[in-house]
């Protein structure tokens, strides 16, 4: 039976999730499952239109509680903003309201993914060579994974939803391959930047807004990294999928994503057990044509999902659809579906 998406528009946020979940309650296969992991978004610092709500959050684990029993439930990430800065995942959590949110709840624990030590790995593709990227073996441990993602605009992949959000369970130093590069001094190169030395080129890289690295940024080697990406992104998918996609969208993030960029409001929320079909919906929610994002496009040629919006229950989609601001290297990342 084809994956039906749920979409519903209102005023209360807690309640959009609520409402979309039970729009889908009988292809939700939880009633058997003993270990689930929420994957919030929670990449920024401080930016709030950046991660996921923690009211969103508790939306959830009260949803799964009242309908399936108190499970063990997980609430892991690990955050990419906290790992350039030098912090832990934990202070995140803390500063977002989840290590109180953990406290109501005996059966509520938080993971920092990024304290893992043991890994499985999944072969990607660099500018460089091939690679491979390490995912925490932990992932094998849960028995139902549910992303809880935003839509948000992206510097390479044009949009970031809840099939990318699960890039918080790669070994934090690994990330950077999957957008193509072998490390983050990769990232920021122009024939001044080449001047500086390695070492201050790696700190800026870790440590300067990515949009002011993207001034300095080496348009030839971006080409590159816009291809392999979405091909990056699939390699991953086939290994490392959620069970339940939820997206919350009563904010969004347009301009300068997945952490730099401006709040957008839709006041909708988006679930589906087909995470790629979720993704499509939202991507065509913000006003991108699904077969646009690479890595969409991929995992519906490869079998991994369907871009197909058929099946979706709840609100229409022409009511709550909002044309985002792309990121400003939008052009160059359409770049993707040309070998040339």
């Amino acid at each position: 039976m084809s994956a039906k998406v749920a979409l519903v528009k209102g005023d209360d946020r807690a309640q959009n999730i609520i409402d979309a979940l039970e729009l889908i309650e009988g292809q939700l296969s939880v009633e058997n499952k003993k270990n689930i992991l929420i994957k919030p978004n929670l990449t920024a610092l401080d930016n709030v239109y950046a991660n996921t709500d923690v009211v969103v959050t508790q939306a959830l684990i009260e949803f799964l509680n009242e309908r399936f029993g108190e499970k063990r439930i997980t609430i892991g990430e690990g955050s990419g903003s906290a790992f350039s800065a030098g912090k832990s995942t934990r202070e995140v959590f803390r500063t977002f309201g989840y290590v109180e949110l953990a406290k109501r709840y005996d059966n509520v624990i938080l993971r920092d993914f990024n304290e893992a030590n043991d890994f499985f790995t999944i072969p990607v593709s660099t500018v460089h060579g091939e690679d491979e990227i390490r995912v925490t073996e932990e992932y094998r441990d849960y028995d139902y994974v549910i992303s809880l993602a935003i839509p948000k605009t992206h510097d390479y992949a044009i949009a970031t939803l809840s099939m990318k959000n699960m890039m918080g369970l790669i070994e934090p130093s690994d990330r950077i391959k999957i957008h193509g590069l072998r490390s983050v001094s990769d990232a920021g190169c122009s024939t001044l930047i080449d001047l500086v030395p390695a070492s201050i080129k790696h700190f800026c890289a870790r440590h300067v807004p990515r949009r002011i690295l993207a001034l300095f940024r080496d348009k030839s080697t971006y080409k590159q990294n816009v291809k392999l990406i979405h091909k990056n992104l699939l390699a991953f998918f086939k290994e490392v999928k959620p069970d339940l996609a939820i997206v919350d969208g009563f904010y969004g993030m347009e301009g300068d994503g997945p952490v730099a960029g401006e709040g957008i409001k839709l006041g909708m929320a988006i679930a589906s057990t087909d995470p790629v079909k979720a993704d499509a919906l939202s991507a065509k929610i913000m006003g991108f044509e699904p077969e646009e994002i690479g890595y969409l496009y991929y995992c519906h040629q490869g079998g991994v999902g369907t871009i197909t919006l058929d099946d979706v229950v709840g609100a229409d989609v022409n009511e709550v659809r909002k044309s985002f601001r792309p990121h400003r290297d939008y052009g160059l990342q359409r770049g993707w579906q040309y070998e040339h």
